[in-house]
């Protein structure tokens, strides 16, 4: 019987799956010819398999993500300024998803499936509400076999039960700052938007991100060089969002840091293709020297293993990990001499068949 995405063999709660080409490990290492099992979500063994037109690589990550505002794409044409649109809680934002809460909600199954079809198998979203907010976005992004992992905000640490921490606007002010040293201490986890203004950077907010000691920090649009590695060298994971801070800024982010995650921001008004976001970043590095291959792959590394290592401690496509997989039906990349730069000069949101997700999240909040 000739080959179809829709006939890979099973046994019992065994899945296993050939194709023609696997990215595997945290390193991306290209391997032809593969056959992946899987049970009770983990890779249970890679061995020799068949020659398919499948690859298989890590899943997508979106690593920032606001999905609230989806009922509201028009927002971002009529507002004065960033702050007019933004401020919390009486922006034009706030005020329209407090206004119209089931509105808010309204788009966010369907951009649900869509990042699924994009080829994401995990995206952190930043939460514009409490604990139940938050488990409403992380059921719905489940029902499309996407992992969520939530942010939610609230000043009162109660009220994010049911999130997986906490994710703070800005840490330029007191009460904020004390929300999130209570929040680690507290075993949530604690991401923020950092230096996404110039005047966010004159208060060196990247010195408080090392001092509460983020998961992740978002943006640093105008953060200098030194703090990008300071904050890796930390643990820290930046994330960059080049689409909406074009959008938003007319400035583009720098891949400063050794390791980094890309994210969409605002899905109400920004595409979240992945692979323009690993395109970005592959160009952005170009500029910086690196050989496109190299380029290539550090774009890719960036899209899929450093975020799933950093946010759920998975490294890749490897024995014994939980699966976070993207197939593609990509005859040309498994061909190709340079599978990095194949993926990022062919691949597309077309080429995405399925993803393989194990839907946990390690956190405190799920746990109580």
């Amino acid at each position: 019987m000739a080959w179809s995405p829709h006939t890979p063999s099973s046994q019992g709660n065994l899945f296993c799956i050939d194709v023609g080409l696997a990215l595997l490990g945290d390193e991306l290492e290209p391997n032809r010819n593969v056959r992946l099992c899987i049970e009770e979500g983990r890779i249970v063994s890679i061995e020799k398999g068949r020659g398919t037109p499948l690859v298989a690589i890590p899943a997508f990550v979106n690593a920032h993500l606001h999905v609230l505002d989806y009922g509201f794409a028009g927002l971002a044409g009529v507002a004065k300024d960033m702050d007019s649109l933004l401020r919390w809680p009486d922006g034009l934002k706030a005020r329209a998803i407090q206004a119209a809460p089931c509105r808010s909600f309204w788009g966010l199954s369907r951009l649900a499936k869509r990042l699924s079809r994009m080829g994401y198998g995990v995206v952190a979203v930043f939460v514009e509400g409490p604990g139940g907010a938050c488990r409403l976005v992380r059921e719905v992004f489940a029902e499309h076999g996407v992992l969520a992992l939530t942010y939610g905000r609230a000043y009162e640490l109660d009220m994010l039960v049911g999130c997986d921490g906490l994710g703070a606007p800005v840490l330029t002010t007191r009460k904020w700052v004390r929300v999130a040293l209570e929040a680690r201490s507290r075993g949530f986890r604690v991401a923020a938007h950092i230096s996404e203004t110039p005047e966010q950077a004159l208060l060196e907010d990247y010195n408080t991100a090392l001092t509460v000691g983020l998961e992740h920090a978002v943006h640093l649009l105008y953060a200098p060089p030194q703090a990008h590695h300071a904050l890796a060298e930390a643990g820290i994971l930046p994330v960059y969002s080049p689409a909406s801070n074009v959008i938003h800024w007319g400035v583009e982010p720098q891949p400063y840091a050794p390791f980094f995650a890309l994210g969409g921001d605002n899905a109400g008004w920004v595409a979240q293709n992945p692979w323009e976001l690993a395109r970005w970043a592959m160009l952005a590095l170009r500029k910086k020297g690196l050989s496109i291959r190299e380029a290539s792959k550090t774009a890719l590394k960036a899209l899929t293993v450093w975020p799933l290592s950093r946010l759920l401690g998975v490294k890749g496509i490897n024995e014994g990990e939980y699966a976070f997989i993207t197939l593609l039906y990509a005859p040309e990349i498994v061909k190709a001499i340079d599978a990095y730069t194949a993926l990022l000069s062919i691949g597309d949101i077309d080429t995405v068949v399925a993803v393989l997700t194990h839907l946990e999240s390690k956190s405190k909040a799920q746990q109580e």
